[in-house]
This record gives C-alpha cells, structure tokens and sequence, in this order.
C-alpha cells in the first residue's frame, strides 16, 4: 500500500511519526514522509521517501509571534488566536505541497497540526486517513482537554459533562478561528465547495475522526466511552541506530 505520512511540527509531533513510518515500510508498504525539510537528513538516512513542506517550525515558534502563541498554552482562548494568526498565511501553501506530495496515495496518516490542509486533500483524492496524535484529542468524561483547567478533587457533581465539553468546546473554538484560510484554501486549490461553521465541532462530538493515540495504555488507560474508531497503540519509538552520548550535564542531572 502506498501510504503518506504528514507531519506538522515541532520533533516532538514529527518524530514518533517517522517512526511510524519505518515500522510501515519494513511491513512492506511504500512510505513518503511529508514534513519540514530540517527533518529530511533523518529521513533520507533511515531510507524513508521524503517530500517538504515549506516552513521551518523552528523560525515559527522562535519569532515573536511563535513565543507569544507558546507562552498562552494555559489559557485556551489566547492559545487557539494565537496560533490562528499563524497558521492562516501557511494553510494555503500547506494544502498546495499536501496536495502534490499525495498524488497517487492510497491512504494518509497525519498529525493533529495538518488537519487543516489533509483534510481537504483526502477529501478531493477520496482516500482514507488517520490521525496519529500524542494526546487524547477526542471528547469524554473521563478528563477534560489538555486545553481546560481541571475540576478541583471536591467538585463532584457534573465533572464528566465539564470534562466531555471541555473537548468539544475547543474543537468548537478552534474550527472557528480557522475555517475562513481552510475553505479559501479549499476553493483555491483543491475547487471544493466550504465546510460548514460546525464541522470540526460535530465530527468531535460524534467521534467521528479515526485517531491513533501513540501513548501507552498504562499510562493513560483508554476511556471507556471512546467509539471503535480510537486505538491506542502505544507510543512510536524511533530505533535510531545513530551513535548518541548524552551531554555531561544531562548526566550529572540524571545522576
């Protein structure tokens, strides 16, 4: 099978999906890893096809724009504007270089940060996806989105609703802030008519997305009012036979 991986990120959303990307190749499929080009030594030398995607996440979040969006992590709100303001001007290019690297595709795997773009791109090719995220991203009661504020232990009475809306609401809040470059981007490349104000939020709420959690079961059990469609794999490890010694302050920090 031919199979694109794409990845949107920082290492530590891009990583665990080369790793993925050897496991499937050495399962026999025919891989392309799409990502920023800081990442393509690694993946040339682990023999992996490689196809760029403009922008170096690092520029991103090192200006003065990425610092302020990084800094709003606990306030939901600020977090979703900020990176808004990002993402618009990169989501038309994105779509373009998604677009061209899955020409001939049978299935995408892509990470959370790339639904902007894949999601209209598998659209228009009619291929299967999947979403390979690192943190629970889909709606229950069990706990409340990376991006909510937990109840207090003494607050009982309707902490599984609190924490199913929590999920919900930032998809809400999320789509809301970048639904206007996504359906341009849509109309401009891709020539599909717009997504409506309350897809992502309904797709969320229906669970409606098929998501692969690359953390352990151990860990974080998988909620028990999770649909079929949530497979926790457990995480993605690159076995990378590169020679590494950590630096001497790391070990005397270990130590």
């Amino acid at each position: 099978m031919r199979i694109a991986i794409i990845a949107v990120g920082s290492r530590g959303d891009v990583q665990p999906h080369i790793a993925l990307g050897v496991g499937l190749q050495a399962a026999g499929h025919d891989v392309r890893l799409v990502t920023h080009t800081v990442f393509e030594a690694l993946i040339h030398r682990l023999g992996l096809d490689f196809f760029p995607l403009a922008g170096n996440p690092r520029d991103i979040v090192e200006d003065e724009m990425g610092r302020a969006w990084i800094k709003s992590g606990g306030n939901s709100f600020l977090f979703f504007q900020r990176f808004s303001h990002i993402a618009e001007p990169l989501i038309q290019q994105a779509t373009l270089d998604c677009w061209n690297a899955c020409q001939g595709t049978e299935l995408i795997v892509f990470s959370p940060l790339a639904i902007c773009a894949v999601i209209s791109v598998a659209e228009k090719l009619d291929v299967p996806f999947w979403i390979g995220a690192g943190q629970p991203l889909t709606p229950t009661g069990a706990f409340p989105s990376p991006f909510f504020p937990a109840l207090p232990a003494w607050f009982s009475f309707g902490r599984r609703k609190y924490n199913w809306l929590t999920h919900t609401m930032s998809a809400r809040l999320f789509w809301q802030l970048i639904k206007t470059p996504v359906n341009k981007a849509r109309k401009d490349i891709l020539n599909l008519p717009p997504l409506p104000s309350q897809w992502l939020y309904e797709n969320m709420k229906g669970q409606g997305f098929p998501m692969l959690y690359y953390f352990s079961p151990s860990v974080l059990p998988r909620p028990a009012d999770w649909s079929n469609e949530n497979h926790v794999t457990g995480y993605w490890f690159l076995d990378d036979k590169m020679d590494w010694q950590p630096p001497a302050a790391l070990v005397d920090f270990l130590a």
